[in-house]
């Protein structure tokens, strides 16, 4: 088994649909006939504006996946909304040459982590 994992660490807002979430780009290597496993973890992120809520993306090699992880809570209650975590996984066909994965951001806050791992 191997494992590949990159991290984000720091205060970003993602205030339009599909920001690169900075430092979480990963390459799966080629292969055949197997599956590599993708997850996006975020911990905690606030939601920015009233509707819709914050979402998270992957892309590999510039394709966004149909796959999403999201949330919504609507009117925020008080300055601060609270943090919401987030988790995508999702299987990536392996091809017979290297992949590159993204993982995006959007309409959220993200202040502290958050990571992208690959499982082979």
């Amino acid at each position: 088994m191997t494992v590949l994992f990159a991290q984000f660490s720091g205060y970003q807002q993602f205030l339009q649909d599909s920001i690169p979430i900075p430092g979480l780009t990963l390459t799966i290597p080629q292969g055949a006939n197997e599956l590599a496993l993708v997850i996006l973890n975020v911990p905690g992120s606030h939601q920015v504006g009233e509707a819709p809520g914050g979402q998270f993306n992957l892309s590999v090699d510039g394709v966004m996946l149909p796959e999403y992880a999201a949330y919504d809570l609507g009117r925020s209650q008080g300055f601060f909304p609270p943090r919401v975590p987030a988790t995508l996984v999702v299987a990536v066909p392996m091809k017979l040459k290297n992949q590159t994965v993204v993982a995006f951001a959007q309409r959220c806050i993200i202040d502290k982590t958050a990571s992208l791992s690959i499982i082979i």
